[in-house]
């Protein structure tokens, strides 16, 4: 059982992975579409694209995706349908793309190249078509797009000239006798599909938004251009719709009538307007009215069972229904219900159980913090939400993670880092947060970093350390204050050993900084080793400058005998910078020692 439970765990990571990497394409390619061809911005923001793929692939070296219609799928697996991966895969799918091949050969320049397509557009001056035509010629190392058409040299398909509803007389035959409507619909949308032209697309849209229940069938009646086919197929469609309709009850007949199989797929599997109003009603009524009233008839059992079974399977029910609050995002029955267990009692420990094992989610992680943005810091309700997510324990601190990589707005990623540095206080654990710093994503590793900096536990320090010398500046910043936050002995040799092995000025002189405002005994023998460790000259002089802020009679001594001239110095000049900052340094030490 535990190594099928891991397994499922590790499915849904690698799941999770993947639905991050195709849902951060389209808001990149959109990002990098405000800057002209060769502005720095755009570099960035195909390095952390190609990271997030890296990190998606794991151990694998390709990554298949599958386009049809809307929708993603991995291994016949469909990927959460969100704003951007459904934009992502109708994109691919005006485009006539079936099937996006991903390998770990794809450079940061490669996905340049296929954000780029990603933004490209039918018009007045390219026609679809081309835009296929010019797809199909794409090469970009480590990635294969597979076409669901294809374009001969003239650059149009064998059916791109074909209207829709030019349908040969075995097509009508075999249509007319599909023996449910999905399969009369499927057949129509599956021969329209491959077609290009403003009608064509018009019908291929209507039969999609029909199939997957976005429209009801008498929206799509409406839709639909019958002139443009064979009176017969009208004739079929109109004997389907007949048969979807349910019979006036008869007060004097109670006998129901009979349906075959046929008729009652075609009935459920489609929506009729009155299914969608009904649907709408159920949804924004009817169904916070059912959990509200399930939740009281849980608490009634739950106070006073009958048997021991029924406390079980009140329980069972709870879970189902916290859960399904959580992935709808109502975040305030949810936290309410916490409240109630908060305290002590008899059912907390289980409880909380339930909520850190069948609660919790990707879905409701994603609904937590979407409702950062109305609650302010400091406050009843962002300490709600913090006691919360303690319950939830640091096992899905990686679900917020996640959150954290995509997450957009400033305020809400600061409140989010907040709650993360709290509940690890809290939980007294940093584990999730050592196993992301290993993550390809710069922009999540440089947070988790500010966030150890934060939490401040024994032991951090050797965490955060390695990070000083990872690949992005922003990391090795993050990094640089962290280590000044910790302050402790490890922090202190990490900081110093950068200082000697960074040729980069300006990183030096912030990890000098630091490592000269910790109130440590020390500092001022750590600094003056350092800068007899370096030999590179404005690093030095940032040495004497902090020595400054270390006011010790070491300090002063070795400031005292830098700043007096040799008698070399004093007919050349040099190293004149030098010395005034050691000059300068000294008389500030000297004045902090006398006072």
């Amino acid at each position: 059982m535990t190594e099928a439970a891991d397994g499922n765990t590790l499915r849904q990571q690698k799941k999770g992975s993947i639905e991050t990497f195709v849902g951060s394409l389209m808001p990149s390619a959109k990002m990098m579409s405000l800057y002209t061809a060769g502005h720095p911005a755009i570099a960035p923001i195909t390095a952390r694209v190609n990271n997030i793929l890296n990190k998606a692939l794991g151990l694998d070296t390709t990554l298949v995706i599958d386009i049809k219609g809307k929708n993603v799928f991995i291994e016949d697996t469909p990927l959460a349908e969100t704003k951007d991966i459904n934009l992502f895969a109708g994109t691919l799918h005006t485009f006539g793309v079936g099937q996006v091949l991903f390998t770990n050969r794809v450079t940061p320049e490669g996905m340049y190249e296929f954000l780029k397509a990603l933004l490209l557009k039918a018009g007045e001056n390219k026609t679809l078509t081309a835009i296929q035509k010019e797809l199909q010629q794409l090469k970009i190392p480590g990635l294969q797009l597979s076409f669901v058409v294809s374009v001969v040299d003239s650059g149009e398909t064998r059916t791109a000239d074909q209207k829709p509803g030019q349908l040969s007389e075995e097509q009508v035959l075999a249509f007319t006798r599909a023996e449910t409507l999905q399969d009369f619909l499927l057949l129509l949308f599956r021969q329209n599909e491959p077609l290009t032209g403003k009608a064509a697309e018009a019908v291929t849209a209507a039969l999609d938004n029909a199939l997957n229940r976005d429209i009801s069938l008498e929206q799509f009646q409406a839709a639909m251009l019958w002139d443009h086919y064979d009176p017969r197929i009208l004739a079929c469609w109109h004997s389907f719709m007949q048969k979807q309709q349910w019979p006036a009850k008869d007060p004097k007949n109670r006998a129901l009538r009979k349906r075959d199989k046929r008729s009652v797929i075609s009935q459920t599997g489609l929506f009729q307007t009155a299914d969608l109003d009904a649907l709408k009603v159920r949804t924004t009524h009817e169904k916070p009215e059912a959990i509200r009233f399930a939740l009281e008839t849980i608490h009634s059992v739950l106070q006073k069972p009958s048997i021991p079974m029924q406390a079980r399977l009140a329980l069972m029910a709870y879970a189902r229904v916290l859960s399904e609050a959580g992935n709808d995002g109502d975040i305030r029955t949810l936290l309410s219900e916490f409240k109630k267990w908060q305290e002590p009692k008899p059912l907390s420990e289980v409880i909380m159980k339930i909520l850190e094992e069948k609660v919790a989610s990707p879905a409701l992680a994603q609904n937590l913090v979407l409702s950062l943005g109305d609650r302010q810091e400091k406050t009843p309700e962002f300490s709600d939400l913090e006691n919360f997510m303690a319950a939830l324990g640091d096992r899905n601190i990686p679900l917020f993670l996640e959150e954290l990589r995509k997450l957009e707005d400033a305020h809400n990623r600061r409140k989010l880092c907040l709650l993360l540095t709290s509940v690890c206080k809290r939980l007294k654990s940093v584990q999730p947060l050592g196993q992301a710093l290993s993550d390809p994503d710069w922009f999540l590793v440089s947070h988790v970093v500010k966030i150890l900096g934060d939490v401040n536990f024994p032991g951090t320090a050797k965490l955060v350390g390695p990070a000083l010398r990872h690949e992005h500046p922003k990391v090795r910043e993050a990094a640089i204050r962290s280590l000044g936050k910790i302050g402790d002995e490890t922090a202190v040799d990490a900081l110093a050993s950068f200082i000697v092995k960074r040729d980069n000025p300006e990183e030096a002189f912030m990890a000098i900084t630091a490592l000269s405002l910790l109130a440590q005994q020390g500092i001022d023998e750590k600094l003056i080793r350092t800068y007899t460790l370096i030999e590179h000259y404005d690093t030095r002089v940032s040495i004497v400058t902090a020595l400054a802020r270390v006011p010790t009679p070491v300090s002063l001594k070795f400031l005292g005998a830098l700043a007096k001239k040799s008698f070399l110095e004093l007919i050349t000049g040099a190293n004149k910078q030098l010395r005034n900052a050691a000059r300068d340094s000294f008389n500030t030490v000297k004045g902090a020692l006398k006072t």
